[in-house]
């Protein structure tokens, strides 16, 4: 749904400016590694949690565990702190992640060529035709 909304917006205007969001594309690339991190981020934020005899579920409490907040019954806000905190270490963590360590990687993707870049036309079949016919080929 959101990608027909986009599609069909009017250039320069609604969803097309929101996408086109500075912020919203630097946070792309971190998107990957937020994904890949929350989850450890999660399980050591709720141990570190019970540890302290804080127990943050997304269900009501039960009769032996306490909640850091709650606001007229509801653990709601407890929850939406805990989902801010894990989002912003998960963050931290993937920046981190990206600078130090996969930007390098990424780097060495252009010192290898793809067999269709050796050819010269970007066609992986081409490039194994051309070698089949040359006198070394089989």
């Amino acid at each position: 749904g959101m990608m027909v909304l986009v599609m069909t917006a009017d250039r320069g205007r609604g969803w097309e400016r929101v996408f086109r969001n500075r912020i919203l594309i630097g946070f792309g690339k971190y998107s990957y590694g937020i994904y890949m991190i929350h989850i450890l981020v999660m399980k050591c934020l709720r141990h570190l949690l019970s540890l302290c005899g804080v127990y943050v579920e997304h269900l009501p409490a039960g009769p032996l565990s306490r909640g850091l907040i709650e606001v007229c019954g509801s653990r709601t806000p407890e929850v939406l702190l805990y989902a801010a905190t894990v989002l912003a270490v998960s963050s931290g963590l993937a920046f981190l992640s990206w600078h130090l360590y996969e930007k390098r990687f990424l780097r060495l993707k252009d010192r290898f060529r793809s067999a269709g870049a050796l050819s010269g036309n970007g066609d992986p079949e081409a490039s194994g035709r051309a070698a089949s016919r040359s006198p070394g080929g089989s």
